[in-house]
């Protein structure tokens, strides 16, 4: 084989290689779900309360029991405070945001700021939960896990 063919068919087997790994790397952590931000805001600075929510871009995504579990455990932190917040246990001002990290992963959702308690009393509110999968790699600047 002379040396043009040569360098030809090593060309072409690293473009194989790397395209290869490419579509290996794009089928590992291509997005299923797209992170959605709402924000309830009522009476000016009173009352604010951050809220994620995520859809998924396709239909059922790769693992809809996945999605199944955000959306329990993301259901289950906001009914938590505004059942508290409905019975009169917590009264405004509210002041509690939300972030997403991904770490090691998984994924970390955390609310976290003030809540006021009927006494009067603020209390600090920092709730979490971790999936045991990368959610989303396209994390809002909004839902961005602030700088210490």
């Amino acid at each position: 084989m002379n040396k043009k063919k040569r360098t030809i068919l090593i060309i072409a087997i690293a473009a194989v290689i790397i395209i290869t790994a490419g579509l290996f790397g794009y089928a590992k952590y291509a997005e299923d779900t797209k992170v959605e931000f709402f924000s309830i805001a009522t009476q000016g600075d009173d009352y604010y309360l951050e809220i994620i929510s995520a859809s998924c871009s396709r239909p059922g995504g790769r693992n809809p029991e996945k999605h199944s579990e955000f959306t329990k455990k993301v259901s289950e932190i906001q009914s938590d405070y505004l059942g508290k917040y409905t019975s009169g246990e917590y009264v405004k001002p509210t002041n509690i945001h939300a972030s997403i990290e991904v770490k090691d992963g998984q994924t970390i959702f955390t609310y976290y700021g003030t809540a006021t308690l009927a006494s009067g009393e603020t209390t600090q509110y920092n709730r979490q939960f971790t999936v045991d999968y990368v959610f989303t790699r396209d994390i809002p600047e909004v839902f961005k896990v602030p700088q210490k």
